[in-house]
């Protein structure tokens, strides 16, 4: 017998005690074992954790799979993904969605994102667009909106939905707009948080551009971007530097650290420093990290004098907006 349906067990013979203890005391009983159970429970959870995250999936799997039948969503996922990616376990399409769904009926917005993907490139079911985008937006409407990002990509692969550039534009914009978007991690694209997004086939840069000329500051960014990069699109520093500005005049804090970049980039050694300074300063003081850093390297080489004159324009700037 296991510890959590032992405690079951002795709480039900405690019940049988309840006219010698009374009410009261029995009730404090009750509350010690549940929350004794509760900390059994939590031990599966915490014990699975970090099986799966070590890598160690058949540890893993055994440690949630008694949570997972008791109804923990967490625990539900990870089996659904265990098994849907072949971890520890056999892969099993059909087995995966049945833990993703248990969990989504709780509302888990991982769940129903993990489900929008199945959908969306027929792994396990058939490829349905409604099912894909109505999991994807529940989970956007629980607080998960990286959906949004997801959205954009079924819209922006071949293998999903194919190149409809002009739906994936309309949600990694709503994706952006939230932080839910990518970026650049140790010169790594990564998903899950920052306004960055992927629209890189010509109409996709065309649309993009468009909606920064029709002044959405994320399109203004992302359009940037393209041009800094040379993604798609011929590099042009000065077209880069363009759309950032106009971004950072409106208070995009990572336009505000491409603005400082670009400065820098066009000319390493003949750049304005204060300028670029500037837009460090003012990227850092709106909570980029990045920024700050770029900002803490650029003032090494900066004079006393220009370091200064940086700040007090940072300052007037950022008290001007």
């Amino acid at each position: 017998m296991g510890p959590f349906l032992y405690l079951v067990h002795s709480l039900m013979l405690m019940v049988s005690f309840v006219e010698f203890y009374g009410i009261s005391t029995m009730k404090n009983i009750v509350t010690f074992i549940f929350l004794i159970s509760s900390s059994f429970a939590n031990a599966d959870i915490d014990a699975g954790k970090e099986a799966y995250f070590m890598g160690e999936y058949e540890k893993a799997h055994a440690e949630f799979i008694n949570d997972a039948s008791r109804g923990n969503s967490y625990a539900q996922v990870k089996l659904g993904f265990m098994y849907e990616n072949g971890w520890g376990v056999t892969k099993n399409y059909t087995t995966a969605i049945n833990w993703y769904q248990k969990a989504a009926e709780q509302d888990d917005p991982e769940a129903h994102v993990l489900l929008g993907k199945l959908y969306a490139y027929a792994k396990g079911v058939k490829r349905n667009q409604k099912q894909a985008e109505d999991h994807l937006l529940k989970a956007a409407s629980l607080g998960h909106h990286h959906a949004y990002y997801v959205l954009g990509d079924i819209h922006n692969d071949i293998y999903a939905f194919g190149n409809n550039e002009k739906a994936a534009l309309n949600w990694y914009l709503m994706a952006s707009e939230k932080n839910a978007g990518a970026f650049l991690r140790n010169g790594h694209y990564s998903k899950g948080r920052g306004q960055w997004f992927r629209l890189l086939t010509v109409e996709g840069i065309r649309l993009t551009v468009k909606a920064a000329d029709e002044g959405n500051i994320y399109a203004q960014f992302n359009a940037g971007l393209r041009y800094y990069y040379g993604e798609g699109i011929a590099r042009d520093y000065q077209q880069a530097a363009k759309y950032f500005e106009i971004s950072a005049e409106a208070g995009n804090d990572e336009a505000q650290n491409f603005m400082g970049q670009t400065i820098v980039i066009q000319n390493f050694i003949n750049n304005d420093k204060v300028t670029a300074d500037m837009w460090f300063i003012i990227s850092a003081k709106n909570g980029n990290s990045v920024g700050l850093d770029n900002q803490r390297k650029l003032e090494i080489s900066m004079t006393e004098e220009e370091r200064i004159n940086a700040h007090k324009r940072a300052k007037n700037w950022l008290e001007s907006h």
